[in-house]
């Protein structure tokens, strides 16, 4: 972390947007093929199953190709708590 926290946690924010922005596109009907299409997560176990994969298994994709690692769904939340008290402390 820098030593400004506003920095960081501005830096934080704009990570957000972008994420959420792109991350919106998947239930933009417009994106046929590549997209959510409305009511599916209301069916079956769909929502639990976005869910994992939104929270569990691509942050532990992206966090092993950017760290160069080979952790498992647990160490990459084990590393998201740390982050969170890290930031909480700000």
């Amino acid at each position: 972390m820098s030593k400004n926290k506003n920095e960081d946690l501005e830096k934080s924010a704009r990570y957000a947007a972008l994420i959420l922005s792109n991350l919106s596109t998947l239930f933009d009907e417009e994106n046929e093929g590549s997209c959510i299409r409305e009511g599916e997560l209301s069916e079956d176990n769909n929502l639990t199953h976005f869910f994992h994969a939104l929270m569990n298994l691509v942050p532990t994709h992206m966090y092993n190709n950017l760290a160069e690692s080979d952790t498992d769904v647990l160490g990459v939340n084990h590393v998201a708590n740390k982050l969170c008290v890290q930031y909480r402390k700000k």
